[in-house]
């Protein structure tokens, strides 16, 4: 019973003073250590996010410098070959015509919203 109170009492009925304070110093000790983890690791990662906003807003005011367009460029154009990108400026011949034929008409889209107000009512 005499064990659960925050002081130790020894055989001898006297409090063992020595017991409680290793057992508070180890555990600021532990906190200690702790806190400087922790902040360490937010200061890593402030200071990381800090470093990609920077050159974030370099590309972004400045645009990509020359001597790595042609890299970019090769990269690009391998994600659109393997359709992980769509194709934006499709520069093959003849393909505005088959584009065109594959969509309906701005006609044929008018008939089907007036049938469908006329089924509406």
């Amino acid at each position: 019973g005499r064990q659960r109170h925050a002081r130790r009492v020894n055989r001898r009925g006297a409090v063992d003073e020595r017991s409680r304070s290793e057992t508070s110093d180890g555990m600021e000790e532990y906190q200690r250590v702790t806190g400087i983890i922790v902040a360490s690791l937010m200061i890593c990662i402030g200071c990381s996010c800090l470093a990609i906003c920077t050159c974030c807003g370099y590309f972004c005011l400045n645009g990509v410098p020359k001597r790595y367009h042609a890299t970019l460029e090769a990269f690009v154009e391998e994600l659109q070959r393997k359709e992980y990108l769509p194709r934006l400026n499709d520069e093959t011949p003849g393909s505005d015509e088959t584009e065109k034929s594959e969509l309906p008409e701005l006609e044929d889209l008018e008939q089907v919203k007036d049938a469908r107000i006329l089924h509406a009512v």
